[in-house]
């Protein structure tokens, strides 16, 4: 793999369950997964981003949420996120607006 950098979403990961995936050799594995859902009966959702084990990387939990993850890198703040689309209703999954989620998290990253 030559990326130093890999992003996905809609993981579907349960919590912890990024620890028995087969990451790459030279990476390391930085994941936010979403709570179950129990109107689906499963998880949704989630993040994930693979680092090369060179890139100095501080994962930014206090701007990081379910399906957010917000990872601080020398020279930039890299946040990788998952918005639904629009006409998906989001109260069924969280308390608060993805949208204005994420804009605040842009706002918050832009401070630093």
């Amino acid at each position: 793999m030559s990326q130093a950098i890999v992003l996905l979403q809609e993981t579907h990961l349960r919590p912890d369950d990024h620890e028995s995936l087969d990451i790459p050799l030279g990476f390391q594995v930085f994941s936010h997964t979403r709570s179950y859902n129990t109107i689906f009966l499963h998880y949704h959702g989630g993040v994930l981003a693979l680092v090369a084990d060179n890139l100095a990387v501080t994962p930014r939990a206090d701007l990081s949420s379910p399906d957010i993850l917000v990872l601080e890198l020398d020279c930039l703040v890299l946040i990788n996120a998952y918005i639904f689309p629009e006409y998906h209703k989001w109260d069924s999954f969280t308390d608060s607006d993805p949208f204005l989620k994420l804009n605040n998290t842009l706002v918050l990253a832009a401070a630093y």
